[in-house]
């Protein structure tokens, strides 16, 4: 039996290095100075996004990005990075003495140039689609912006109301993100990363649900 459970996210470290090192506190920024897709770019670090083609020639994207950092496709990616993952994060359980090897006293790159990039751009579309209420109570809920997932019995005792009225704003809140024009601005965030990626499949799988049936009702 293992002690932890860990979430792994995949990134570049390379690319990520290279970036901070050209003097960018983050991707975000980067990518707005030299007018590059931010969600596109990010999913190259992530891995989720090949940077070659079938051919074995980096893609244009892929080579305007090397091309700023000065680095070539040997040091910029490993083979295996070159081959793109279907997955960016995973969950592994380990041992208290291999934990203590994986956790280091060096910065968290990823944290800070990336999580904090989507926190950010996450926070912006809240705050535009929500009440402040539903907002923090949402964020609670599902544990964003550094916090730990909150039970509706504790979110409820913080705002003095009733776990089925918690259920109630949370159930309607989910609504609202589920729009397609709101759901579409959140996934461009990268915002699976943060909110859970079964959970952001699952509500794009009900948004098709509900296009398809309103494309079946439709005279």
């Amino acid at each position: 039996m293992k002690d932890y459970r860990i979430k792994i996210h995949i990134r570049n470290d390379r690319l990520l290095s290279a970036i901070e090192n050209k003097g960018y506190p983050s991707v975000l920024q980067f990518c707005e100075t030299y007018d590059l897709p931010y969600v596109c770019v990010s999913e190259i670090i992530r891995g989720v996004r090949k940077p070659i083609g079938e051919k074995g020639k980096l893609k244009s994207l892929a080579k305007e990005l090397l091309d700023i950092l000065n680095l070539d496709m040997n040091q910029a990616f490993t083979s295996r990075q070159l081959q793109g993952f279907r997955r960016a994060s995973y969950e592994a359980s380990v041992t208290e003495k291999q934990l203590k090897q994986l956790v280091s006293p060096v910065k968290n790159q990823e944290v800070k140039m990336i999580e904090k990039d989507i926190s950010n751009r996450l926070n912006k579309i809240l705050k535009e689609i929500l009440s402040p209420r539903d907002e923090q109570i949402i964020k609670m809920y599902y544990g964003l912006d550094g916090q730990e997932k909150s039970t509706m019995t504790a979110i409820g005792n913080n705002f003095n109301v009733s776990n089925s009225r918690v259920q109630q704003i949370i159930r309607r809140t989910e609504r609202k993100l589920k729009h397609p024009s709101n759901f579409t601005r959140l996934m461009e965030t990268g915002f699976a990363e943060l909110f859970g990626i079964k959970k952001a499949r699952d509500w794009e799988k009900e948004i098709i649900r509900m296009k398809t049936l309103d494309l079946n009702n439709k005279p």
